[in-house]
């Protein structure tokens, strides 16, 4: 199963309490372990609009219930918008 978000469910670096900077990198990481795809970078700006969290991710999510919880409310939000 593949989840998108919706553009008004997507993170911002404010949400996280994050500099742009950080957010940058961590979307950079989290890309290159494989975690979500479709995610666009460039030099302080992160598009998440067509992010997919991939099999990987959902593992990680699963198996990090702190993660999975913070998903879950995110994916509620998302139900919400619809």
């Amino acid at each position: 199963m593949i989840t998108v978000l919706l553009v008004e469910a997507v993170p911002k670096a404010e949400d996280l309490g994050l500099t742009r900077e950080e957010f940058v990198q961590v979307a950079k990481i989290i890309k290159q372990e494989g975690y979500i795809d479709n995610v666009g970078i460039a030099a302080t700006i992160v598009f998440l609009n067509n992010c997919n969290v991939t099999m990987k991710g959902h593992e990680f999510l699963e198996s990090n219930s702190t993660w999975a919880k913070a998903y879950q409310g995110l994916k509620e939000i998302r139900d919400w918008l619809k």
